[in-house]
């Protein structure tokens, strides 16, 4: 706490009193620490140390796999022989090869469908772009009827594109059946 409110040098207080009574021990009395050891094992316990796990090996030597022969070589290709499937394994197997074949089975049907459906959208498509290539024929036989003197730049244009206008209505009515 500072001695004069202008100044900044502090001052120290006393040390506080100790506190009343016995000193306590760190740390865990010995009767206990030695005991609770010997009660519940070593802190450390190897991997498997408990019986179980281990390597392939040390499960031949318990007698849980068959030894191999001389023949077999470890990372054959043949491994151990799979036991034979129980029913509900194979029920399960049938199961769910149908529930595929009859997704494959929907999935086909729904590609038909699709087909379709794109077919008729394109064909609505053609008549319509034919209608609308018709009508600009239309406008420039309405051009052609001008006289040479009243056409201008832009008519002249609009007829050199003629021939390329009748040759792609001529294909969309060779693409189109005839109704």
């Amino acid at each position: 706490r500072p001695v004069q409110p202008e100044r900044s040098t502090f001052e120290d207080r006393a040390a506080s009193p100790p506190r009343s009574g016995t000193k306590r021990v760190k740390g865990l009395p010995a009767a206990t620490a030695a005991a609770g050891a010997a009660a519940s094992g070593p802190a450390y316990r190897p991997r498997g140390a408990d019986g179980g796990g281990g390597g392939m090996v040390a499960a031949m030597m318990r007698g849980e796999l068959p030894e191999t022969t001389k023949d077999e070589k470890w990372g054959s290709k043949e491994g151990p022989a799979m036991a034979p499937l129980e029913d509900w394994e194979i029920r399960k197997l049938e199961r769910e090869a149908k529930k595929a074949a009859a997704l494959k089975e929907q999935q086909e049907k729904d590609a038909v469908v699709q087909a379709r459906k794109d077919a008729a959208s394109a064909e609505k498509a053609d008549k319509k772009k034919l209608k609308e290539l018709k009508e600009k024929l239309a406008g420039l036989e309405a051009i052609k009827d001008k006289d040479w003197d009243e056409m201008t730049d832009e008519d002249e244009e609009q007829l050199e594109g003629e021939v390329a206008l009748r040759a792609e209505i001529a294909e969309l009515e060779k693409k189109l059946p005839k109704d």
